[in-house]
This record gives C-alpha cells, sequence and structure tokens, in this order.
C-alpha cells in the first residue's frame, strides 16, 4: 500500500510539472503578427469644386497720352493762342510711371482631374474678384503772358492716369504628381480680365477769368469734360482682354473628399487700352497672385 501511494504521488507530480509549464506558454505565435491598418490611397481624378482667397500684386504702365488730349482738345476749341501755347507745353510735359499695387481677391474654382497611376491630369476654371486701382499722377507749374502783354498768367496743369483690374477668370490645363497625400502641380493656360481706365488733365489758372467751363465734348466715344479752374479733363472706359496664365502649387487631401491647396498664379495681360488716340501707347498689367483654397472633390 505504502508503495502504490508514492508511486500515484510520483506520477502525479510528473504531470503537474508540463502543465504548469503550459500555463506559462505565450500564445501570441497562434494569434499572429499584429498589422496595422492601411489607409486607402487619394483618388484624384473627378470633379472638385472650390473656393480661394489671397494676394494680388499688380504692375501697372500707362502711356502718356495727356499731350494728344489736349491738342484733340485745343484743335476745336478757340482759345487764347498763348495760353493754349503755354497749356499744351506744360500737358506735354507730364509723365507717368509704372505702380505696383496690391489687393485681396477671392473666388472660385471648379475643375476635373484624370489620374494616371502617380500622374494626374485635368483642367480649371476659375474667377477672381478684386479692386487694384493704379494711378500714375505728375504737374507742371507753368505761366503765358496774357495776350502778348506784361500780365503774367500761372498755370498749373496736373495729370493723372489710373488703370483698375476689377476682375479676371481663366481656363488652364493642370498636371501633377501624387505623393501620397500630397499633389505638387503645375498650370498653364489662358486668362480674361476687365479693367476700368481713365485719364484727367486738370489745368488752374490765376487769374479768375479763366475759371470756366471750356466744352462738354466725345474723345472717341468717351465722354470728355475738360474744365479750366477747379476743373477737369477725363475719360473713363472699361476694357476686356486677354492674356496668359501660368501657375504652380500644392494640394493636400485631408480626406477623400477635402482637398485643401496653396497656389502661386501669374497673368500678363494683353494692352488694355482705353486712350484717346488709338494711335498712342497702351498700357498692360502683369498679375502676381499668392492664395489658398479648399474644395469638394466628388
Amino acid at each position: 500500500m505504502r508503495t502504490l501511494t508514492v508511486s500515484l504521488l510520483a506520477g502525479l507530480s510528473s504531470l503537474g510539472v508540463p502543465a504548469a509549464q503550459a500555463a506559462d506558454l505565450d500564445y501570441g505565435v497562434l494569434r499572429g503578427p499584429e498589422y496595422e491598418t492601411v489607409e486607402p490611397a487619394i483618388d484624384w481624378s473627378g470633379v472638385y469644386v472650390g473656393g480661394h482667397v489671397g494676394i494680388t500684386s499688380t504692375s501697372q504702365k500707362y502711356p502718356n497720352t495727356f499731350g494728344q488730349v489736349a491738342a484733340d482738345y485745343f484743335s476745336k476749341t478757340p482759345e487764347d493762342f498763348f495760353f493754349r501755347s503755354a497749356a499744351q507745353s506744360a500737358v506735354n510735359s507730364l509723365n507717368v510711371f509704372e505702380k505696383r499695387t496690391s489687393d485681396t481677391g477671392y473666388g472660385v474654382y471648379l475643375g476635373y482631374n484624370f489620374q494616371f497611376d502617380e500622374t494626374v491630369l485635368g483642367f480649371e476654371f476659375d474667377y477672381t474678384k478684386l479692386d487694384a486701382l493704379g494711378k500714375s499722377q505728375d504737374t507742371i507749374n507753368t505761366s503765358f503772358l496774357e495776350n502778348g502783354l506784361n500780365r503774367r498768367i500761372s498755370l498749373n496743369v496736373n495729370g493723372t492716369a489710373s488703370t483698375e483690374l476689377l476682375d479676371y477668370g481663366t481656363a488652364r490645363v493642370r498636371a501633377g504628381y501624387a505623393i501620397g497625400s500630397f499633389l505638387p502641380f503645375v498650370t498653364g493656360g489662358l486668362a480674361i480680365g476687365r479693367a476700368r481706365v481713365g485719364q484727367q488733365v486738370a489745368i488752374n489758372a490765376s487769374d479768375p477769368a479763366y475759371n470756366r467751363l471750356i466744352s462738354d465734348r466725345n474723345v472717341n466715344g468717351s465722354t470728355s469734360t475738360f474744365l479750366v479752374n477747379a476743373g477737369l479733363g477725363s475719360y473713363y472706359k472699361t476694357k476686356v482682354v486677354a492674356g496668359l496664365a501660368l501657375g504652380a502649387g500644392l494640394e493636400y487631401a485631408l480626406t477623400q473628399n477635402i482637398v485643401l491647396r496653396g497656389e502661386y498664379q501669374y497673368i500678363l495681360f494683353d494692352a488694355f487700352d482705353g486712350t484717346a488716340n488709338s494711335n498712342a501707347s497702351v498700357r498692360g498689367v502683369n498679375v502676381n497672385t499668392v492664395r489658398g483654397g479648399a474644395a469638394v472633390k466628388f
């Protein structure tokens, strides 16, 4: 009996050891490795619609047509010869200079992308509203002898040329390369801009006798009023012209359907005409814009 008891205890102890060891085993191998969830790649293809806001800098050039405006006026209006000569000479001496102005613009854009592996091609239309007004101004002081006598009349002649870029739109093609959630891209195409252009000439004489309205007339289809002393000779036109648009930027996809954008755009517009003489030099505008935007992709 004693022998049987010892044999049973020995057998139980020999079974207990592997059971205890088995209880300490790590079954991680049986469960397999822990895999991280892989986010789906961004699909850039499809229609997108968004809005943008940015800072626009315009460099504007103006023609010096003040002398032609005055010559056209004086050729049709009988005036004192000495006054006319002095005024015409001063107006001819007026100068205009290139000006740079900045303004905040905002607008919308619409486009469509085609994706081929990492390459993304597409086209885009955008519209930007702004009021970038540039002016160039010059003043000449002179005098003349009234009717050839010894009484000298002083003249202050002031000329202002202005161009105000009101808004513009572009139609461009796009090419980009997808890098995960990022899409660097370049663009190129055509632009259409609308601007209000004009000139003003003010002539102020020291003699109150010259404080009179000389005429209301029409210059090449533009209403012009030429007023001496506290007066103004001016005309304005709204012109629509074409240009070239180039740009580059970077998009970031927050989700498959929400895309943020940073972009630089350069536009070189053709001549904004509107001068009083069709043979005169014309003014051009180049536009530099840095802007950010957000779009919904469908």
